[in-house]
């Protein structure tokens, strides 16, 4: 019994009570003169980093100078960068002879931008462990790049696309799944404690399943979901097409276990898009068709 409760405890030290409610008290624009700001990120330290709308460059934000600190000016630079407490590891691309060519590179975040690439590859990407171990995935194979962040990565949970596929990698091993049937699965992430993946599905929408691959909720229309830091609330953006292009696009809070939503935008004349959670949770950052940033300022309860 007293293990029991011991191991009780540490679960609730290690993982931060779930919200039950949520408010969006103000959302506020930033823009720069002659800059556009695209893809907005947040660093351990809750700043925020952005990119151009083709994610050339990564940049840290300096909200009050509105000024912006070039990391890297690269190709793919602003692309699904990952932070580490002192570092990011970003995965820009080159052509040599007509291919395109992917690194790994991390860049120190306190002296400056110091860059120094890792590995070099056709079509190689980074991925980040559940207890911040490196790993690279090379088409069909995921291994560790490097466990230096954490001593635990041989235990590290793993959650991404392959293929047609959905592969969760734990100590236990590999398993993949087709949850809905075969198609185009992406933004595929694990939860924070581990439990549930989420993910979108081409042409249906958002969904949360859990480790056995079980649907436990879906997020109808939405799309480029992400998790809050606690787990208890998926924020994604709704859009529109007319088959070429974006026609409207609203941010949106889906509280999952309740089958609740929460609008964060509601314009008319203003596309919003592809929303990123500071991890204090006090934060959404998006970014609208035309460049602006916009920040939304959420109270959890």
């Amino acid at each position: 019994m007293r293990t029991f409760l011991l191991l009780l405890l540490g679960s609730a030290l290690f993982f931060p009570p779930r919200a039950q409610s949520i408010t969006v008290q103000r959302v506020e624009t930033v823009t720069i003169p002659g800059e556009g700001l695209y893809h907005p990120v947040f660093d351990r330290q809750n700043r925020i980093y952005v990119t151009s709308e083709d994610y050339r460059g990564l940049y840290r934000l300096d909200i009050p100078s509105k000024k912006r600190i070039e990391l890297s000016g690269k190709p793919g630079a602003g692309y699904k960068p990952l932070f580490y407490p002192d570092k990011v590891v970003i995965n820009p691309f080159y052509r040599q002879q007509g291919r395109r060519y992917f690194q790994i590179s991390e860049i120190e975040l306190k002296d400056g931008g110091r860059e120094r690439v890792l590995r070099e590859g056709r079509f190689i990407s980074p991925l980040s462990g559940s207890r911040q171990s490196l790993f690279i995935k090379e088409a069909d194979r995921v291994r560790p790049l490097r466990q230096a962040f954490a001593k635990t990565g041989a235990a590290d949970t793993l959650a991404y696309a392959r293929d047609s596929l959905i592969v969760v990698q734990t100590a236990a091993g590999e398993r993949a799944w087709q949850p809905l049937g075969p198609g185009h699965y992406i933004w595929v992430s694990l939860s924070p404690d581990r439990r549930h993946v989420l993910f979108r599905k081409a042409g249906r929408g958002s969904y949360v399943m859990d480790l056995e691959g079980n649907i436990l909720a879906a997020l109808p229309g939405l799309n480029a979901p992400q998790w809050s830091p606690d787990g208890a609330f998926v924020v994604g953006m709704r859009d529109a097409d007319d088959g070429y292009r974006i026609t409207a696009s609203d941010i949106v809070i889906s509280d999952w276990r309740r089958g609740r939503e929460i609008p964060v935008t509601q314009t008319d004349g203003s596309i919003e898009m592809y929303p990123a959670w500071s991890p204090d949770g006090s934060r959404i950052a998006f970014h609208t068709l035309k460049g602006e940033l916009k920040i939304a300022y959420v109270l959890q309860k």
